[in-house]
């Protein structure tokens, strides 16, 4: 009689280290959620972004960072975000649509290369932005491609690095398109001069 309590007493007791086991694995995992804000804890703003409409306001107190050598037209441009709910009719409610902000932040003059960032204020890490390159002065164009990159709060086009060689002296046209299945979510222009 003594050996069957003691080896029900030996099984209580492995069950019972298993359950704790158990329990503190998943109160770590839970507090390592909190801690890292993923999950359940990931932060969430459930609030729609407006952004005013650029030809009804004045943006001549927006000056965004540039270290160009000569920067001539500083423009952020705000477009609503073509992601609306189908519904019967082909025109969207205004409550409907989305504002995504593409900013182009710097372009940088680095002796043989341009370097261009840009700023989307949405957290994604879907879409493309496609990049044009216009010399004004000497109507040389230069395209290219890069894909998108979250950031803790916002996201970020890759990254462009464009050769001076490839367009010259002049005044560049940059054009960033931020483009999500092949649809413009968002689009940034600034003019800059190059001296090659």
């Amino acid at each position: 009689m003594r050996s069957i309590n003691s080896a029900k007493r030996r099984s209580k007791k492995k069950l019972l280290a298993i359950a704790i086991t158990l329990v503190l694995a998943a109160g770590g995992a839970l507090g390592g959620a909190y801690a890292l804000k993923v999950g359940p804890f990931h932060p969430t703003n459930n609030t729609p972004q407006s952004t005013p409409d650029p030809s009804l306001s004045d943006d001549t107190d927006s000056t965004p960072n540039t270290t160009s050598k000569h920067p001539t037209d500083t423009t952020s441009n705000s477009v609503k975000n073509n992601d609306v709910k189908k519904s019967g009719s082909s025109a969207a409610s205004p409550d409907s649509a989305q504002s995504t902000t593409l900013e182009i932040t710097s372009v940088t003059d680095n002796s043989d290369v341009v370097t261009i960032h840009t700023l989307i204020q949405k957290v994604t890490t879907l879409g493309t932005c496609q990049l044009t390159v216009k010399n004004k002065t000497n109507g040389l164009t230069y395209r290219d491609s890069a894909g998108v990159q979250a950031l803790p709060n916002a996201s970020t086009c890759k990254g462009f690095s464009v050769t001076k060689s490839k367009l010259g002296s002049g005044t560049w046209q940059v054009t960033i398109d931020y483009q999500v299945d092949s649809v413009s979510k968002g689009t940034a222009s600034k003019e800059v001069e190059i001296d090659a």
